[in-house]
């Protein structure tokens, strides 16, 4: 229980803030990635927004070395396949809480994947 509190911890720690200016006045922007308790947040960045952000830093982590092409072409394709339940969903013409609920949970996972690929390399002492 102690472990896992304290990984918590450490991701809350580690989840990217990004801070903008916007007509003089500054807004904080979180990424949330669990919802809390069944209460609807809408805070958060949407399905499109962390999809691109999750497909930059599969880029940026080609270019720099740290995601090989093979690396690359499971997380594209899970990408795809969150992509293809995103466009099943919204058949109907809106995303209902639950199918976004999904969403995010497997965006958290596809997230959590990149950032194992992008850190693998620090693991092998």
């Amino acid at each position: 229980m102690k472990q896992t509190l304290l990984a918590c911890a450490a991701l809350a720690l580690l989840t990217p803030v990004a801070a903008s200016a916007d007509s003089g006045s500054r807004a904080l922007q979180v990424q949330y990635s669990q919802p809390s308790y069944g209460h609807h947040d809408n805070r958060g960045p949407s399905v499109d927004e962390r999809v691109d952000r999750i497909k930059e830093r599969i880029e940026q982590g080609i270019g720099d070395g740290r995601i090989t092409r093979r690396e690359a072409g499971q997380l594209q394709r899970q990408l795809a396949s969150v992509r293809q339940k995103e466009r099943s969903y919204l058949a109907d013409g809106h995303l209902d809480r639950r199918e976004t609920t999904v969403l995010n949970r497997d965006l958290d996972r596809l997230a959590s994947n990149v950032r194992s690929q992008l850190h693998d390399d620090d693991r092998s002492y």
